[in-house]
């Protein structure tokens, strides 16, 4: 079952606001408690399990799940979220 955060998620870490966090990806999870019984029929709550990251500069580190953020790659602009991918609009013809 999909966790909140899974393996080939881009996160990086919150836990610390004066590190300069480089963007990371998750390359594999852990549960802290292993005595739960059939762990892939449940979502994990974020203190129940642990991340190992993969970051930018080469460092892989085990890290909370409750200390992780998804990388957001919407920007806004004047309000609105933007995507950075191109889409054709809806009502232009092919």
């Amino acid at each position: 079952m999909r966790q909140k955060f899974d393996v080939g998620d881009l996160v990086y870490c919150r836990i610390n606001q004066d590190w300069a966090c480089p963007p990371g990806i998750i390359i594999q999870k852990s549960l802290i408690n292993a005595n739960m019984l059939k762990p892939e029929e449940w979502i994990w709550h974020v203190d129940e399990y642990r991340c190992r990251v993969r970051f930018t500069d080469g460092e892989d580190i085990w890290l909370r799940a409750k200390w992780l953020e998804h990388v957001n790659i919407e920007k806004e602009e004047n309000d609105r979220p933007v995507s950075r991918t191109s889409r054709t609009p809806a009502t232009e013809k092919r």
